[in-house]
């Protein structure tokens, strides 16, 4: 029983040059992301946008939970300085925090 292995290697190199393909894609760089060393600041036309986005899912979550919403969310844009600054507060006051590292 004589096998033809032309079909089978054709396969096998389409197969190969598709991974290749997908490979190069998915490792290249996005060319809309700005770098990381620039802050992107948003407008405030995009800002009330994220906002009414934001009581439109909290009003959605309310509606499929049953639940009452108990209170807005409070809405306020701050900076990645303020952001780290927080964090870094936080995590200086955080206990479980403290513990850790003296262990």
């Amino acid at each position: 029983m004589k096998t033809d292995l032309k079909p089978l290697f054709r396969r096998l190199l389409l197969s190969f040059v598709f991974a290749l393909a997908s490979l190069s894609t998915a490792q290249s760089p996005a060319t809309d992301v700005p770098p990381p060393d620039q802050e992107q600041k948003i407008s405030p036309k995009e800002a009330e946008e994220l906002f009414r986005d934001v009581d439109d899912i909290l009003q959605f979550a309310s509606k499929e939970t049953s639940l009452p919403v108990r209170k807005q969310v409070k809405k306020q844009l701050t900076s990645r300085d303020e952001v780290v600054a927080y964090l870094k507060k936080s995590m200086l006051e955080d206990k479980d925090a403290q513990r850790l590292r003296r262990s």
